[in-house]
């Protein structure tokens, strides 16, 4: 009896761990990120989902001083947006254990929507993962913007 009873709280510990731990991770991904080139990314949430959205650019203007916009965008209409503010990172959904999946990145020089996800590293480090392939991706670690 006295097994069963050690088992049970064990049990009842580890979930209450777990879940513990989850929500603290769940929400560790928000907040503003630097990319490797030096700009910022702001990640949210918005209805469960995690976006990202460009908080400013190291290299914001084009050759002619204007603030760079989105020119490469499909959507005609869209063109003459500015590039900061757009959500760059779209749709992710926390795992419940150490990664965001499901989401999208809008790559707006390529013109390109791909599939990505983030991977927690560590408290100051995340890897934006995209895959390229069924064996092929390309990754870039963000750090946190303090």
């Amino acid at each position: 009896m006295k097994t069963k009873k050690t088992l049970l709280t064990l049990l009842i510990l580890s979930i209450s761990f777990s879940l513990f731990s989850q929500n603290i991770a769940k929400g560790f991904i928000k907040g503003k990120w630097s990319t490797p080139e030096g700009d910022i990314i702001e990640i949210y949430e918005y209805e469960n989902l995690y976006y990202g959205k460009i908080a400013s650019l190291k290299e914001n203007k084009d050759e002619d001083g204007n603030p760079l916009k989105d020119y490469f965008n499909p959507v005609k209409e869209l063109r003459d947006r500015s590039l900061v503010g757009i959500d760059l990172v779209m749709g992710l959904e926390f795992d419940g254990d150490d990664e965001w999946k499901g989401g999208r990145i809008y790559l707006p020089s390529e013109c390109l929507v791909l599939e990505c996800k983030i991977e927690y590293l560590d408290q100051d480090r995340i890897n934006l993962v995209i895959p390229l392939g069924m064996f092929m991706s390309e990754t870039e670690i963000w750090r946190r913007k303090k």
